[in-house]
C-alpha cells in the first residue's frame, strides 16, 4: 500500500515526497532485518554447520549486492540532478535555453 500511495502522489507531483523516503527507508529497514532473521531462524532449525555457512555466505553476497545497487543509483541519480531542480527545464521550455 505504502508503494501504492508513493506511485500516485509521485505521477501527481512528479517528485519525491515524505511518503517515497518512508518507503526507501522502510524497504532497506525490513531486507536488513530480513537478512537477520534468517541468519537467527537457523539457530531454531538446528541446522548443520555447513548450512549455517552456506546461509552466511549467501547472506553477505546479497547484502552486497544490494548495497552496491543502492550506491551506484545514488551516484547515479546525483550525478544527473534528481531530486536537485538540476538539470530539469521549466514547463515549456528548452533545455539550455537561457533567454
Amino acid at each position: 500500500m505504502l508503494g501504492l500511495t508513493h506511485h500516485f502522489l509521485y505521477v501527481r507531483t512528479a517528485r519525491r515526497t515524505f511518503w517515497a523516503t518512508v518507503h526507501v527507508w522502510l524497504g532497506r529497514t525490513l531486507i536488513t532485518l530480513g537478512i537477520i532473521n534468517g541468519g537467527l531462524g537457523l539457530l531454531l532449525s538446528d541446522n548443520t554447520r555447513a548450512g549455517e555457512i552456506v546461509y552466511g555466505i549467501v547472506a553477505a553476497l546479497v547484502a552486497l549486492t544490494y548495497v552496491t545497487v543502492v550506491v551506484l543509483s545514488g551516484r547515479k541519480k546525483n550525478s544527473m540532478g534528481v531530486g536537485t531542480g538540476v538539470g530539469i527545464a521549466a514547463k515549456g521550455s528548452r533545455a539550455g535555453d537561457h533567454s
